[in-house]
């Protein structure tokens, strides 16, 4: 299989520097020579480890995230109801509630795998959206998902990447709308992308534009309320505690969880690393220090309050050891020495994201209590992401709860096989 995220940097480079004066025919041997050349080009983008590694991070690893994870997160993180928190409607800049976006994009998706990349409703595909009642709603969700030529190029050009070296990892419209409107017909060049802009991160531009600031600040109550839901799995071994309120009307970190022999103090942030973070140039460093520095600082406060055994934090006790824990709502991929040291200083902190924290609340109170604590205690892995440290069971063998709550919620839940079975019996009858 070829990596699709050079296919998806071949394709937008094609529309941003093509015409139809430079069409031609493309063949399995020429196809197999631009993925050599992509792979051979040695662009000099940065002179040290975080500047070198850090932009082939954030191109590949989205591909290898859990599919079934991003899009049923899209419910549990969006449209699920949280204390505190309004309640969006994505229908009316989706076309459809977040639950039934899920299922279509399992139908486009399939659609275009048995269509060689085309996007065109077959008779024996038109049953099926009829039969889960999508005939009005597909086509805006298609048209949501879809650019023409022009359009792709206006995209994809409307982000300057910096730095010549960097143009490999610019931004990519593809994300977004992974749809072409070719003007024969609709294309999907990389079609892992239509799950893609379902998930979290594509969903969070979409109502960032939609709704502002308002959006984004709710946003913070709900990945602080996620989050709580995914530890309170972890209980009766660990008990839970939230925010607490002291002098003068201070927060504390955002939770705590408490066990005889440790207690894990957790900040959350809707952060997502930059289009300048993922380029590993010094807006990571800035960035660093805006939000994962601020919740580090938001850690030892709570861990100094305890330690000084504050009235206000009594419930807590008196633990023998104290673990920090950044949850954001993206991964940050951290490879900088100084970044590492700074959060294994003081109070020994480990950077995660949602997809860690619900692989973390898969096991045992125990286990992720004993799991936490050898991590911190290992040099290497302690400067590792949470989720590359944790050794949890594959999703085959460990499903999340809360995800798969969600997922026995959708459409998808009852077979599609089934349901056509009980329109069509229904038909005769």
């Amino acid at each position: 299989m070829r990596p699709p995220w050079i296919a998806a940097a071949m394709v937008r480079d094609c529309i941003v520097a093509s015409h139809e004066g430079r069409a031609g025919q493309l063949s399995e041997r020429k196809l197999a020579r631009l993925f050599n050349l992509f792979n051979e080009t040695h662009d000099v983008h940065g002179d040290d480890i975080q500047s070198l590694l850090t932009p082939i991070l954030y191109e590949q690893f989205p591909y290898q995230q859990s599919q079934y994870e991003e899009i049923v997160r899209s419910i549990a993180l969006f449209e699920d109801a949280y204390d505190g928190s309004r309640e969006w409607p994505w229908d009316e800049i989706l076309g459809a509630p977040l639950a039934d976006i899920l299922t279509m994009s399992f139908i486009i998706h399939t659609v275009v795998m048995q269509s060689s990349g085309r996007f065109e409703l077959r008779p024996e595909f038109e049953e099926v959206v009829d039969v889960l009642g999508y005939s009005q709603s597909l086509p805006i969700m298609v048209a949501g998902l879809t650019r023409t030529l022009e359009e792709m190029r206006v995209a994809a050009t409307s982000v300057s990447p910096g730095e010549v070296a960097h143009r490999r990892f610019s931004y990519n419209p593809l994300i977004r709308t992974p749809l072409v409107d070719v003007g024969s017909g609709v294309f999907s060049p990389v079609p892992s992308l239509i799950y893609g802009a379902v998930s979290p991160s594509v969903l969070y531009h979409r109502g960032r534009d939609a709704w502002g600031d308002e959006f984004t600040r709710d946003l913070g109550n709900r990945v602080q309320q996620y989050v709580g839901k995914q530890i309170e799995l972890l209980s009766p071994h660990f008990t839970i505690v939230g925010e607490v309120t002291y002098e003068k009307g201070q927060l504390s970190a955002d939770w705590f969880l408490a066990s005889d022999d440790l207690l894990v103090i957790v900040e959350c942030k809707a952060s997502r690393a930059t289009l300048g973070t993922q380029l590993g140039t010094a807006a990571l460093d800035a960035q660093f220090k805006r939000d994962i520095g601020k919740a580090k600082q938001q850690i030892e406060r709570s861990a100094a309050m305890i330690a000084a055994r504050h009235p206000e934090f009594s419930q807590l006790g008196n633990p023998r050891q104290m673990i920090g824990l950044i949850i954001t709502a993206e991964p940050f991929y951290i490879v900088g020495n100084d970044h590492t040291r700074e959060l294994a200083e003081g109070t020994p902190t480990l950077l995660g994201s949602l997809r860690d924290i619900e692989h973390l609340a898969t096991l045992t109170g125990p286990e992720a209590g004993q799991q936490l604590q050898e991590i911190v205690e290992d040099p290497a892995k302690r400067t590792w992401p949470l989720g590359n440290s944790l050794d949890v069971p594959p999703n085959r063998e460990a499903r999340n709860p809360i995800l798969e709550s969600v997922w026995e919620r959708s459409p998808l839940a009852v077979p599609v096989a089934r349901r056509l079975a009980e329109s069509r019996s229904g038909e005769k009858d």
